[in-house]
């Protein structure tokens, strides 16, 4: 009786585990309003969404359409992951692509943690991948680079100089001080130190201050002239720009608020 129980209990336990893996595995994800895909490409491109979306532990979700009912591209790509409920955890982590062909534009919407790791320039070299296959009229072609630029940047990470608050799900610029500002901290600092020195060694020379010679208890009075002269002073200033690069991966994210209110990423072009 006791072993039979124990099997039953394995089996409950495979079953579950087994199910939740199948579930995961045929979840919808790509959603050809359009009609772009063969029945082929829509199986591919649905197995390597469900491998990454395991991979980067967010969601991933390919749309197409012929109408977007009077929206922009970026309305119609925002909404449609709002009111899907995709994402991942509370902050709903995950990425959309729009192939519009009503409007030909290709738009990238990012929700949550994938905010801060498809800063805008990721976007735009992502981009810079998918719309020519699109343009060709190569649309899995294009979806296979959107997946594969995705998965890269999530492996480099956060943008260096950002971090991402798990709080708040909000992307945060890292404040650091760079070499120019160190270079100009180091010249203010010997700039004051040396005025202060001098202020300090001067007066010590009796050079400063309200000191009076007592030349009436000292005896006779010597009167000699000392003239300074300054020459060759000048001040120039200039207008030092702000570097905002961060090399191919880096860059900070701009948001902005859908109908629902969920604070969106992301980017787009026409193709």
């Amino acid at each position: 009786m006791k072993k039979s129980a124990f099997l039953l209990f394995l089996f409950l336990i495979s079953a579950c585990f087994f199910a939740g893996k199948v579930s995961a595995a045929t979840e919808q994800r790509i959603f050809d309003q359009a009609a772009l895909f063969s029945d082929t490409d829509k199986q591919t491109i649905e197995t390597e969404l469900a491998a990454k979306r395991q991979e980067i532990a967010m969601d991933i979700v390919v749309v197409t359409t012929n109408n977007t009912a009077g929206k922009t591209s970026e309305e119609y790509a925002d909404d449609y992951y709002d009111n899907h409920d995709f994402g991942v955890g509370t902050h709903r982590d995950g990425v959309l692509l729009l192939i519009d062909m009503e409007n030909r534009q290709v738009q990238i919407s990012t929700t949550g943690k994938m905010i801060a790791y498809l800063s805008d320039r990721r976007i735009n070299e992502i981009l810079d991948d998918v719309q020519p296959n699109l343009t060709n009229q190569n649309y899995a072609n294009g979806v296979s680079a959107f997946l594969t630029d995705v998965t890269t940047y999530y492996k480099a990470g956060i943008p260096k100089g950002y971090s991402y608050n798990e709080t708040t799900g909000k992307l945060e610029k890292i404040k650091t001080v760079t070499a120019l500002e160190g270079i100009i901290a180091f010249i203010l600092a010997v700039v004051i130190g040396g005025g202060f020195y001098l202020l300090v060694s001067l007066r010590y020379q009796l050079k400063m201050g309200t000191y009076t010679y007592p030349y009436r208890e000292k005896g006779a009075l010597e009167l000699t002239t000392n003239e300074d002269h300054l020459i060759d002073t000048f001040i120039t200033t200039r207008r030092i720009p702000k570097n905002n690069g961060n090399g191919g991966f880096g860059g900070g994210s701009s948001t902005h608020t859908s109908s629902s209110g969920t604070s969106h990423g992301g980017g787009g072009r026409g193709f």
